[in-house]
């Protein structure tokens, strides 16, 4: 499910979704300490978190949106996040290597 920044802590609250795992997108050069910041915190929620550091293409992109990008498909999430993904999810204060 693709969410906007603002929706995202309604959607994993108590109240939330049910989500066990997120995918951000962010530009580390750019904005490394906030993609940290949003991390901690989505750990801290217990999800499994991975970070892409490149889009999507425009075509895979916009499959993603309509739900039509299985995995394995050609423009689609690298294995290694989706490995990521399918974790179980940090526990506090444990290593993430």
């Amino acid at each position: 499910m693709h969410l906007q920044p603002r929706l995202l802590s309604a959607a994993i609250g108590p109240a939330g979704l049910g989500a066990r795992g997120a995918l951000l997108r962010a530009d580390l050069g750019r904005d490394r300490a906030l993609a940290a910041l949003a991390v901690r915190d989505l750990f801290a929620a217990g999800l499994a978190v991975a970070v892409a550091k490149r889009p999507l293409a425009w075509v895979a992109s916009r499959r993603a949106l309509l739900g039509a990008l299985p995995a394995g498909a050609p423009g689609a999430l690298p294995p290694r996040l989706l490995g990521l993904l399918a974790a179980r999810p940090v526990q506090s204060g444990t290593s993430l290597r």
